[in-house]
């Protein structure tokens, strides 16, 4: 199932049918299904979605063969 990771703007209440109709909670990212439920609220700007997690990848040591060292030798 697809999901939708964020919170509620601020000052809003938004309740979860999920969790018997609890607000979110306004200082924590919540993942939520993505239904019309959420979209809703999407749209009226009363959730904010959070920006999806960035993937660094990994640091490659560079080989020896191309070392500068290497490249000074004649």
């Amino acid at each position: 199932m697809d999901t939708i990771t964020g919170r509620p703007a601020p000052g809003a209440v938004l309740l979860d049918p999920s969790n018997g109709y609890q607000a979110l909670p306004a200082d924590e990212d919540s993942t939520v299904p993505r239904n019309s439920h959420w979209l809703r609220y999407l749209k009226r700007g009363e959730f904010i979605e959070a920006a999806p997690a960035v993937k660094t990848p990994p640091k490659v040591a560079p080989s020896k063969a191309n070392s500068k060292h290497d490249e000074d030798k004649d």
